[in-house]
């Protein structure tokens, strides 16, 4: 899902992946939302930014899991990989509780 936000010609002026006052919920095949789209590569970038970060925690999650169900060895990741990830864990611990606050909000 998006969420949208229409001005008073009931068009669209700004779209959001997150939940906002003002803005409407739509499905993420709206026609409307793709002709919005259509010639704006900045918002697209942005959009794509957006769920590139936070695919990176869905991936840590997924690793996590996968870990904890023993489907996999942490060892059997690369050791570059297992460096940022532990290296991650120990820079998040650091965070203040309303950084993680925010860090679990960006997980979607």
């Amino acid at each position: 899902m998006v969420y949208i936000k229409k001005d008073s010609n009931n068009t669209i002026i700004d779209l959001s992946l997150e939940i906002k006052e003002g803005f409407e919920k739509k499905s993420i095949f709206d026609q409307e939302i793709k002709k919005f789209l259509k010639n704006d590569k900045e918002k697209i970038k942005t959009i794509l930014c957006e769920i590139d970060l936070s695919m990176v925690r869905i991936t840590e999650d997924l690793i996590d899991i996968l870990i904890q169900n023993e489907n996999m060895l942490f060892t059997d990741l690369p050791e570059v990989v297992q460096n940022k990830l532990n290296f991650k864990k120990m820079l998040r611990e650091q965070l203040s509780p309303s950084q993680i606050i925010y860090e679990e909000h960006l997980k979607l």
